[in-house]
């Protein structure tokens, strides 16, 4: 039997972490015939390998739970491990970037509700008077453009660099959209390769409803309608000139109207040169 000196955080580390045990061990978890000796000089036998990580084991016993990193591990375990390993730290980089995408929309959303109700306030003060028709959004240096319809939209936010372009606004009718152009995450520039690479990612929200998914396949782009806490949403997806789209839309505001709202938008759709 082999022994790791391996420095760990402190043994309150371990003992906070112990009571975890029970919940994550899994079930015919692996046995593995080493030792590891912490910092205190405490030794650790009989470990299970409690999950496989990115960059290490998961190791568990009676005592508790700690993580040893592949570069600790004898070379045998490194080799039994690799394709595991690999697999988890591509699944840990789809989690991190689908997290870091629904963390920036939610950073959004209190300063929409905040515009939705300044929207709401300028209105009541004197009669709409909205611009009926198209809103063409250009796309910086592609020389083609977005061709929504006008809700009310008033300034649009637009964030721009090489590889993305974001755009946001918020309607008077409460209508709130997020398009997002950024440079193909494959080789494919279909509307299915679009909707494939991000309806997966987008689908990871907690808040959605998973009862309500619809998608459809249009002629010129794919659109999945959910809701999220009983708010109507809907994804655009397709592909043009190179690039990669995501339009969003979500109602914040009087839910019963957004089938209406919805199809209008989709009705003006469009986009090309």
């Amino acid at each position: 039997m082999e022994r790791i000196n391996r420095t760990f955080a402190t043994v309150a580390l371990l003992s906070l972490l112990s009571y975890l045990s029970a919940g994550l061990r899994a079930t015919g978890a692996e046995k593995l015939s080493i030792c590891v000796t912490n910092k205190s000089g405490d030794v650790f036998t009989n470990l299970l390998v409690g999950k496989i990580l990115g960059d290490g084991l998961l190791l568990e016993n009676s005592a508790g739970q700690f993580k040893v990193k592949y570069a600790d591990l004898p070379v045998e375990v490194r080799d039994k491990y690799k394709t595991s390993a690999m697999a988890a730290a591509q699944k840990e980089r789809n989690e991190s970037e689908a997290n870091a995408r629904f963390v920036a929309n939610q950073q959004n959303f209190e300063a929409e509700r905040a515009q939705l109700r300044a929207n709401r306030k300028a209105r009541d003060q004197k009669p709409a008077a909205s611009a009926a028709g198209n809103l063409k959004i250009e796309i910086p240096n592609q020389g083609w453009s977005i061709g929504i319809l006008n809700c009310g939209f008033g300034r649009l936010a637009k964030e721009s660099n090489s590889g993305q372009f974001i755009c946001r606004g918020m309607a008077e009718n409460g209508l709130n959209l997020s398009i997002f152009v950024e440079s193909p995450h494959g080789s494919g520039m279909g509307t299915e390769d679009v909707y494939k690479y991000y309806w997966p990612k987008a689908s990871r929200n907690p808040l959605m409803d998973a009862q309500s998914v619809k998608m459809e396949k249009k002629e010129r782009f794919v659109k999945v309608t959910y809701t999220t806490l009983e708010m109507p949403n809907a994804n655009f997806y397709f592909a043009h000139k190179g690039k990669w789209v995501d339009i969003h839309i979500s109602k914040l505001s009087d839910a019963k109207t957004a089938d209406k709202i919805f199809a209008d938008f989709q009705s003006q759709l469009s986009y090309g040169d």
